[in-house]
């Protein structure tokens, strides 16, 4: 292996004046991802219930995101790069950035659904973990480039895996990940929390994400707002506090009464202040609340149960 040829095109570099290439952050970052979240339920950290909750989150997210009908996940490896400092952007689901994080872990959890259909059981992520990241010794910088994880990839179990992986970093078709659907499962919605939305509940916040399409903090203040969402539509945008919900001072509860309500007909009337400027809002939606949950697929194997069971 070429150790200055892979270091011109790795995020290694050997000092701040040399430029850092991001291009295998689906990898480096998206992997770490995969793992804090299996391992956190493997470990008992999280409840069977709670890690499950977190994978609705991240599925309901990617299946409705309108920026990934123009931004593919490999693209976000460069934002970091074009965006040192991270600065909130305003419509989030419609930018994308940073979602070689999150994203990537819907993009191995498939692999690893599929490395284990492909070898009936017999070969896991964990297997290409072992051969991928072993040999390393104290204080070693080992560097690799993309062919290095497709090798190791093809070394465990044979799968054209450059050409699965590569569509879904480049995939711009707005379809959802279906690292899910290959474990067996898929995503429902109810008006109720899942244990994810119910733990920011606790902390005061109201997420309202797929029903009117916005997030509020405690304060009031709307911390998110969907691209082409209901609340978007009204004329609703990041940055502005919600003061009153039909009449009544703004409160979590009366926003999601008033969801509720709207089911008969009547739209949820809002006052909202932006900067000095005071207005009333008129959302009109019928939905109610919805929550994402997951449920396992009739017929296929239950793979995502196995992937997330203690190792002994």
């Amino acid at each position: 292996m070429d150790r200055q040829g892979l270091a011109a095109a790795a995020t290694w570099v050997p000092h701040y004046n040399a430029p850092m290439h991001n291009d295998e952050l689906w990898m480096y970052e998206g992997q770490t991802q995969y793992w804090a979240v299996v391992l956190a339920a493997r470990a008992g950290l999280w409840k069977p219930d709670y890690a499950l909750g977190m994978l609705a989150q991240l599925q309901a997210n990617y299946a409705t995101q309108p920026g990934r009908q123009w931004r593919d996940l490999h693209d976000t490896v460069h934002q970091g790069i074009l965006d040192f400092n991270s600065k909130p952007q305003a419509w989030a689901d419609w930018q994308r950035a940073f979602e070689f994080y999150n994203e990537s872990t819907l993009l191995w959890l498939g692999v690893d659904a599929r490395l284990r259909s492909l070898s009936k059981g017999k070969v896991t992520l964990d297997d290409f973990a072992k051969r991928f990241h072993q040999g390393g010794k104290p204080g070693e910088i080992r560097l690799y480039d993309r062919s290095d994880v497709m090798q190791a990839l093809e070394a465990v179990q044979p799968g054209n895996w450059d050409a699965f992986i590569g569509q879904r970093l480049q995939a711009r078709d707005g379809r959802a990940p279906e690292g899910l659907e290959a474990a067996g499962w898929e995503v429902y919605f109810s008006d109720l929390p899942n244990p994810v939305i119910a733990d920011g509940e606790a902390e005061g916040l109201t997420d309202l994400q797929y029903s009117l399409g916005m997030k509020v903090g405690s304060d009031g203040v709307l911390q998110s707002v969907g691209w082409e969402s209901a609340a978007f539509k009204a004329g609703l945008a990041k940055d502005m506090t919600l003061l009153a919900v039909n009449g009544l001072a703004y409160s979590g509860a009366r926003l999601k009464q008033a969801v509720t309500d709207a089911k008969g007909g009547a739209p949820v009337e809002l006052i909202v202040r932006q900067a000095d400027s005071f207005r009333t809002v008129r959302i009109d939606y019928r939905g109610g609340l919805r929550y994402p949950h997951l449920r396992r697929i009739g017929g296929r194997p239950d793979l995502l149960t196995k992937i997330l069971a203690p190792r002994r």
